[in-house]
């Protein structure tokens, strides 16, 4: 399955060609987000819950988080905030959590990705967190691909409008951000996967 890059409105928007015709996968995500679907965790109105998806050879983090935890505008407003980050509605967010729990993600989901993990997908709210990575076994090679499909899926689809200030902005300055931001991720991680007493 190819790989796709996430869009922003930041940078030149391209269209980008998947493996999968998006009309099919938003089909499937049509089907699956049906009311037969599991669920595992559910989006409160007004506790923040992400979905990220952390590149960590590239050192990039994208996220989604549910509308209702905070003002879209203030986020998109902020230019020290970060720019990958895409404010989606509650009931969007929440589609993609209980594809995730149909696909049997969080049971096999980790504290941790392992130290050589190329990227993984982050599901955050409140103190608690599940770490999906691709894993070994061909099954869990599977399911994380598409996992990843549905995150880019639902991440491309997703508008964002982010304030940046074109003259004064520093590209350099903001290439090591986002890479001190994946490493403090991955250390996080790391650091999390070894404690097992909680």
């Amino acid at each position: 399955m190819a790989v796709i890059a996430p869009s922003t409105t930041t940078a030149t928007r391209s269209w980008l060609r998947v493996a999968v015709p998006a009309a099919a996968l938003l089909a499937a995500a049509a089907c699956a987000a049906g009311p037969s679907l599991p669920r595992v965790l559910t989006v409160q109105p007004g506790q923040r819950t992400s979905v990220q998806f952390v590149q960590f050879d590239e050192s990039r983090v994208f996220t989604l988080q549910n509308a209702s935890s905070g003002s879209a505008s203030e986020v998109y407003s902020d230019k020290r905030g970060d720019s990958m980050t895409k404010v989606v509605d509650d009931a969007m967010l929440q589609r993609l959590l209980d594809i995730y729990a149909d696909q049997g993600l969080f049971a096999r989901a980790e504290r941790a990705a392992p130290p050589l993990a190329r990227d993984a997908l982050i599901v955050e709210q409140a103190e608690r967190r599940w770490v999906f990575h691709r894993g070994a076994a061909a099954e869990t090679v599977r399911a994380y691909f598409a996992a990843k499909q549905y995150f880019l899926d639902t991440y491309n689809r997703a508008e964002a409008f982010h304030s940046s200030d074109a003259h004064v902005r520093d590209l350099e300055a903001e290439d090591r951000r986002v890479r001190d931001s994946a490493e403090s991720a991955r250390l996080k991680l790391e650091r999390l996967g070894g404690d097992r007493s909680g």
